[in-house]
């Protein structure tokens, strides 16, 4: 089986260390080391990622002129969380379910009001 590439890769110091990675979220443990280290994501660079080094805010980094990094201090270690704030997640999931039930309302065929033969010929 061939496994595929981590979304999320601290490099740096004794050796890489892959970290669990969803699509928009990537967390895991990452051991102490003396080295100042990088974690790097495969995605673009943007002001909207965040991460944290057991509750301590990293300072974000361009990696190679496009990747998304976060800067790991010489000497620590911890449980490493990387997510991307989406402010207006929830109000765009409001307008996509309004306007799949609305889409659903006006999909449901109107009754017409039966007449008499006599009604619709005279």
């Amino acid at each position: 089986m061939i496994d595929s590439a981590p979304r999320a890769v601290v490099t740096g110091g004794s050796e890489p260390t892959m970290l669990s990675s969803g699509v928009i979220e990537a967390s895991g443990e990452i051991p102490v080391d003396e080295a100042e280290r990088i974690v790097v994501l495969s995605e673009r660079s943007d002001s909207g990622w965040r991460a944290t080094l057991d509750g301590a805010e990293l300072d974000p980094v361009e990696i190679d002129g496009w990747a998304q990094g976060f800067q790991v201090p010489a000497g620590a270690g911890g449980e490493v969380d990387v997510h991307r704030d989406q402010p207006l997640r929830l109000l765009w999931q409001l307008l996509l379910y309004s306007a799949t039930g609305l889409t659903a309302l006006l999909s449901i065929p109107w009754r017409v009001r039966s007449r008499t033969v006599e009604e619709m010929y005279g």
